[in-house]
């Protein structure tokens, strides 16, 4: 989207119909014959040559079949991101094609639109598909554009609307943040710790499914107490269902919201990709593990985060806050990749991380500092002062107030959560 919005690119959109239908099966399957229906013997049963819906290997069958049909019309797929296609057209610019399971994306440029109508001819001769044309509707979210400005707006106000309304939740208390600044894991003092009946255990499981999904497409601003929610998805108790229904009531109050690409001032021939981690020191209070943020931005446009509570127990502010900057290296180091493999060697230039511990700056830009305090962490944290030392990665200090991370690693309140939001999402 955010390539799309600046290069002003054509977005059409496509599906296949009964996708999984056309794929062949590599093993020997039977079914029996569905009641009403019956041919030969009584005991005769129907063997598979193609996939049917409902099969395990149903899903990778196809992306097998749809793959060698791309191949053979002359796109090729990313090492880094195996379900996006793309080639040269004849006018040397790129055709983008997004692949999810059956549904498809394609950015073209405008003159290049020609060719790529040829291109679909070619599919829908081999696949029956529907051509939807240009895209307004992808997997529930509402694409619009401004051509004028060349930007793309991301909207799920009607998903947010339809899941709200099918939980009848209480229209006349707002709330201004989706969580409080209590502790998930545990319950307030004068509240019971009793686990959800199985009826109201299946409630909370939908309602968090239904979140994860807003919270990783648009809604950055709930992914942390949904991250943190989702922890207890087998065994919920009861105060964790009002958190889960704050989050919802918080939604649908700020459903407008949404995610714009293209909105950055940065020229469209500057590839700049940034991120800012940040960590909160030990915030599970039961596991006392702390939790990383990231947040990833491409030519001002924020295009991957996530809220994530780490794998081990550390002893100090400067430990997490490494060990977080060390996964946010990692997520630029797969943006570069994927970056590179579609504009080639195009890309240059620092990639540059924003952090607001000083103490971690120096202990990831100085790979010979060694002390009591340090010589305990894992190897595996300390690759990213190879990047660092190539010049791969700049390190850049931001006053904490700034720090965009700050809202994925834990519940901020009032004020705070608001500037931080509205600056990684609009208001439609």
């Amino acid at each position: 989207m955010s390539i799309t919005a600046r290069e002003n690119n054509e977005l059409f959109q496509f599906d296949y119909d009964t996708a999984f239908l056309n794929a062949k099966l590599e093993e020997d399957i039977y079914v029996q014959q569905p009641e009403g229906f019956h041919v030969g013997k009584p005991n005769m049963v129907w063997k598979l040559n193609k996939a049917l819906y409902g099969l395990k290997q149903a899903p990778r069958e196809w992306n097998k079949t749809v793959h060698q049909l791309m191949i053979s019309i002359g796109y090729r797929n990313l090492i880094s991101d195996p379900c996006v296609y793309l080639k040269n057209s004849l006018t040397g610019k790129l055709i983008l094609i997004g692949l999810y399971v059956d549904d498809s994306v394609i950015s073209v440029h405008k003159s290049d639109v020609s060719e790529w109508e040829s291109d679909k001819k070619k599919i829908s001769k081999t696949y029956t598909i529907k051509d939807l044309g240009e895209c307004h509707w992808i997997l529930n979210i509402k694409v619009t554009r401004d051509r004028n400005n060349r930007t793309i707006i991301l909207s799920q106000q009607a998903y947010v609307e339809r899941i709200a309304a099918g939980h009848g939740l209480d229209a006349t208390r707002t709330v201004s943040t989706p969580a409080t600044p209590n502790d998930l894991f545990l319950p307030a003092p004068s509240e019971q710790t009793a686990r959800l009946s199985a009826e109201f255990k299946v409630k909370y499981q939908s309602i968090m499914g239904e979140l994860l999904y807003a919270a990783n497409i648009t809604r950055p601003d709930i992914a942390f107490v949904v991250n943190r929610l989702c922890q207890f998805m087998t065994s919920p108790q009861e105060h964790q269902l009002q958190a889960a229904n704050r989050v919802m009531k918080y939604l649908s109050q700020t459903a407008h919201y949404t995610m714009t690409f293209g909105a950055s001032k940065i020229s469209p021939s500057v590839s700049k990709l940034s991120a800012y981690s940040d960590a909160d020191y030990a915030e599970c209070k039961q596991s006392r593990r702390s939790t990383s943020g990231c947040l990833v931005v491409y030519n001002g446009d924020i295009i991957h985060w996530f809220s994530r509570r780490q794998k081990m127990v550390v002893v100090s502010t400067t430990e997490a806050e490494y060990i977080a900057l060390g996964e946010a290296v990692k997520e630029l180091l797969w943006c570069r990749s994927w970056l590179t493999e579609v504009f080639g060697e195009n890309f240059v230039g620092a990639m540059t991380v924003y952090e607001d511990n000083q103490a971690t700056m120096r202990l990831a830009e100085h790979s010979d500092m060694i002390s009591q305090r340090t010589k305990h962490i894992d190897i595996r944290y300390h690759f990213l002062r190879e990047h660092i030392a190539s010049k791969a990665i700049e390190l850049k200090w931001v006053e904490s107030k700034e720090q965009l991370a700050d809202i994925f690693t834990k519940s901020l309140q009032g004020n705070t959560f608001r500037y931080i939001r509205d600056k990684i999402i609009c208001k439609d």
